[in-house]
C-alpha cells in the first residue's frame, strides 16, 4: 500500500503538471488549430511517446514545484483570496490554538510514527496542494503560449483561443486557491491530531521509560 501511495503522489503531485507543461508546447504549432487537431494529435501519439513525455514531465513537475509553493504563498494572503474564502468556503484560517510549537518535521514524525491513520489523510492533503500549486505553474505557462500564439500566429479562430485563455486564467485562480486550502487543511489536522492524541506527551513518557 505504501508504494501505491507514494506512486500516487509522484504521478498527481509531479508526473501530471509536468506532462501538461510539456504538451503544452503543442500549442505553438501552427498546424493545430481546432480542438479536433489536438484531439487527432492525441490519438497518433504512441504509447512508448506518451510514456516518454510523462517521464520527461515528471522531472519538469518536480522542478517546478518551488516556483508553485512561492506562487501560493505569494497569493494567500492577499484581500483577494480573503473574499475568494467567503465565496467558496475553503476554511483558510490556520487554527492557531493547537499550534503545539514544535519543528515541522517533528510533527510529521511523530504523526506518522504514532497516529499512522490519520498521517495518511494529513498526507492526501498535502498530495492535493503540491497538484494544485504545480497545476498552477502549468496553467500559467499554458496561458502564456496561448496569448504568444494570438499575438504570432493570429489563428483564424481567435475567438476559440481568447475563451480558452479565459478558462486557463480561471483555472489558475481555483488551482492557486485549492493549493492554499489543502495546505491549511493538512496544518490544522496536523497540529489537531498531535494536540487531541496528546503525541508530544506520549513520545516524551516513551522516552523518559526509556532513559
Amino acid at each position: 500500500m505504501e508504494k501505491i501511495l507514494n506512486s500516487a503522489f509522484d504521478f498527481f503531485a509531479y508526473a501530471l503538471p509536468g506532462f501538461c507543461i510539456l504538451a503544452s508546447f503543442f500549442i505553438l504549432d501552427p498546424t493545430l488549430v481546432t480542438s479536433q487537431d489536438f484531439l487527432e494529435l492525441a490519438g497518433r501519439l504512441k504509447v512508448g511517446s506518451s510514456v516518454a513525455i510523462l517521464g520527461m514531465g515528471y522531472a519538469v513537475g518536480f522542478a517546478v514545484t518551488p516556483l508553485g509553493r512561492k506562487l501560493y504563498k505569494a497569493t494567500e494572503r492577499t484581500k483577494f483570496f480573503g473574499w475568494l474564502n467567503k465565496v467558496l468556503e475553503g476554511n483558510l484560517t490556520v487554527n492557531q490554538e493547537n499550534e503545539t510549537g514544535l519543528h515541522l518535521s517533528n510533527k510529521f514524525a511523530l504523526a506518522r510514527e504514532m497516529a499512522p491513520n490519520n498521517f495518511k489523510l494529513i498526507e492526501s492533503w498535502h498530495v492535493y496542494s503540491v497538484m494544485a500549486h504545480n497545476m498552477a505553474v502549468a496553467s500559467i505557462a499554458t496561458l502564456c503560449l496561448i496569448l504568444t500564439k494570438l499575438a504570432l500566429q493570429k489563428p483564424p479562430n481567435a475567438d476559440f483561443w481568447w475563451a480558452t485563455a479565459f478558462v486557463t486564467l480561471v483555472l489558475i485562480v481555483l488551482f492557486i486557491f485549492n493549493a492554499v486550502k489543502f495546505n491549511t487543511w493538512s496544518v490544522n489536522d496536523l497540529n489537531g491530531t498531535l494536540k487531541a492524541m496528546r503525541l508530544p506527551e506520549r513520545a516524551q513518557q516513551l522516552a523518559d521509560k526509556k532513559d
